[in-house]
């Protein structure tokens, strides 16, 4: 799941059946682990969701206690997620491969497992987006990084998206 498709998703209180706000903003801490997410409230404005406390679904975020939702103060905090998008990925020799657009979640561990790469707008139209394994990532400065793994083999990591679907 892509983080941008957290965003906006229902908070579904399971024991009363009841939407209690929207996601507005997922927090992803350093270790590239979902902390929080920021939802707006119905009742109470601004509340954050402890990671732990709640199972991601497909198309809702369900909590099973009211208690989960905890006062928001920190609205300016910047996440992991806020400083890495756009960041540029290189290969090990150099070349540029394309930014950084998206985290990929894993909804069942709420870890960041890869990175959505975007290598422009006619690359992404034709080819789809690359999706990089998180593990053979490192950043080596504020806005850039080197991606660690190989463009052939068996795996084919740097397959466009809409290629790897087709072959799937």
């Amino acid at each position: 799941m892509k983080l941008r498709n957290i965003l906006n998703l229902p908070v579904f209180y399971e024991e009363q059946a009841l939407i209690v706000g929207r996601v507005k903003r997922v927090l992803v801490n350093r270790s590239f682990q979902i902390a929080f997410l920021v939802v707006r409230s119905y009742q109470a404005g601004m509340q954050i969701i402890p990671a732990h406390q709640l199972i991601l679904g497909k198309d809702t975020v369900i909590i099973d206690s009211l208690e989960a939702l905890i006062p928001y103060i920190d609205e300016e905090q910047k996440t992991i997620y806020e400083e890495k998008m756009g960041n540029v990925i290189f290969d090990q020799e150099g070349r540029e491969l394309g930014m950084v657009s998206d985290f990929v979640v894993d909804p069942a561990t709420l870890s960041i497992t890869a990175l959505e790469v975007s290598a422009g707008i006619w690359r992404d139209i034709i080819d789809g987006r690359m999706i990089l394994p998180l593990e053979q990532v490192s950043w080596s400065g504020k806005a850039s990084a080197v991606f660690h793994g190989s463009q052939t083999g068996e795996q084919n990591i740097l397959l466009p998206q809409k290629q790897r679907e087709a072959e799937e």
